[in-house]
């Protein structure tokens, strides 16, 4: 993700899903001048907050208050969302914030993955899964409690479509490089441009 965001000397980016602040945090450290995490969950931003820095500010997820940045970001919320149209409504969201120009970066599930299991984590379907868009996948990050939750099945072409709908151009996606030659990564990194 490093590589594909670039240069974020003297820019102001977006953590759009910041939940307790880590990737905000990252960005900054990445060379972020200001950083502005958005969340819709008041738990998270309060976490969030309680590890104050200068350069980034935490912010309840609300339509009135999205600001106005130079670069936009997200990690691992796009897997939580169960519907298309949620996507096209978050993406909708993040074009407003963003000028015509703008780079949009977004890590998410690898659906060609599926299933995946590592030391760190597994990620299965779930029952009754079809291979159709939205359906139920079970992620379960391992070690000494590990912990279950769900996700949604997006393919690349789901991200195509939904970002096209949402003022975006598709301009670049890629899977990291596995630790280990036979894996394929469960991740895909998505770089966009708002037009």
């Amino acid at each position: 993700a490093r590589e594909i965001l670039g240069n974020l000397e003297s820019q102001t980016v977006l953590d759009f899903g910041c939940g307790t602040g880590r990737s905000s945090r990252l960005l900054h450290r990445w060379g972020a001048q200001q950083v502005i995490g958005l969340d819709p969950n008041p738990n998270m931003i309060a976490v969030a907050q309680a590890l104050p820095h200068e350069d980034i500010e935490y912010r309840l997820l609300k339509e009135e208050n999205l600001p106005k940045v130079d670069k936009a970001f997200s990690a691992f919320v796009l897997m939580e969302v169960e519907s298309k149209e949620k996507l096209q409504q978050i993406h909708r969201a993040i074009a407003q914030t963003i000028p015509v120009g703008g780079e949009y970066i977004a890590i998410t599930n690898n659906a060609q993955a599926l299933p995946y299991d590592s030391e760190q984590i597994s990620i299965r379907p779930a029952l009754n899964f079809e291979w159709r868009c939205g359906d139920i996948v079970i992620a379960t990050i391992k070690g000494e409690k590990p912990f279950e939750f769900r996700d949604h099945h997006w393919t690349l072409e789901n991200y195509k479509n939904v970002l096209e709908a949402s003022g975006f151009q598709l301009r670049e996606a890629r899977t990291p490089t596995p630790r280990k030659k036979q894996e394929t990564s469960p991740y895909l990194v998505l770089k966009a441009v708002r037009y």
